[in-house]
């Protein structure tokens, strides 16, 4: 259901974080704990599917494994959130 997730951007990003967050919390306290890797995949695909964070996600892909993590991917996609709000693109036209 997570995948199936469309985040509307004009919502804030960290909409998208808590849900994952939220999802790790109930996969750990079902004794099946979630990797960040696996928590980052989920994001990655709910961000991904608005189409606007395209280079952004690049970007994120051409970092080095080891910076590949929760709190990097979290920090990275707020600043491009940032920057996409501050230029006006979160409009309805776009999303």
């Amino acid at each position: 259901k997570l995948h199936q997730l469309l985040y509307d951007p004009k919502l804030p990003i960290d909409s998208v974080f808590t849900l994952c967050d939220d999802f790790a919390d109930y996969m750990t306290a079902s004794k099946v704990p979630i990797t960040q890797k696996q928590i980052i995949k989920h994001a990655y695909v709910i961000i991904k599917k608005t189409g606007l964070f395209t280079d952004d996600i690049k970007a994120w892909n051409r970092r080095q494994p080891l910076q590949h993590t929760w709190v990097n991917f979290k920090l990275a996609l707020r600043v491009a959130y940032q920057e996409l709000e501050e230029m006006h693109d979160l409009t309805q036209s776009n999303t």
